[in-house]
């Protein structure tokens, strides 16, 4: 009787995947973990932590990170699109336009740069104006 395969899109799936692709190269967990340090320009966790993240991986209690998902597949030799895992959506912070005045009145430090406004696509020197709210004395 053979186990019921999960179904793609799913981390039970992708966990299957890695695990099958490991287990046939014979590596040990330890050994993909070598692996991912010898391929990733980044820094990467402590061996253990390393380790429980690809155990949940591979029971498919979690699905692994954009980063993580390159770096496991690179380093199995399969294509992040073999895992059937949905796209990582990539949550951007609002343009926050820095504040006319800053709270202090002292205005901004000197050589400092204005950000890119949007759609301006430059940036430049802070232009030094007089404090229109000067302080008493």
């Amino acid at each position: 009787m053979s186990e019921e395969f999960p179904h793609p899109g799913t981390a039970a799936y992708a966990g299957r995947v890695l695990v099958r692709r490991r287990l046939a190269l014979h590596w040990s967990q330890q050994q993909l973990i070598h692996h991912m340090r010898h391929l990733s320009a980044d820094e990467l966790p402590a061996d253990e932590s390393l380790r429980k993240m690809i155990s949940k991986w591979e029971h498919g209690a979690k699905s692994p990170s954009g980063f993580y998902r390159a770096l496991l597949c690179a380093s199995l030799g399969l294509k992040v699109g073999d895992l059937r895992l949905p796209p990582v959506t990539v949550a951007y912070r609002p343009y926050r336009p820095a504040p006319r005045h800053p709270p202090t009145g002292d205005g901004p430090p000197s050589g400092a740069v204005r950000p890119l406004s949007p759609g301006s696509g430059r940036a430049g020197p802070v232009e030094r104006r007089a404090d229109p709210y000067p302080r008493a004395a």
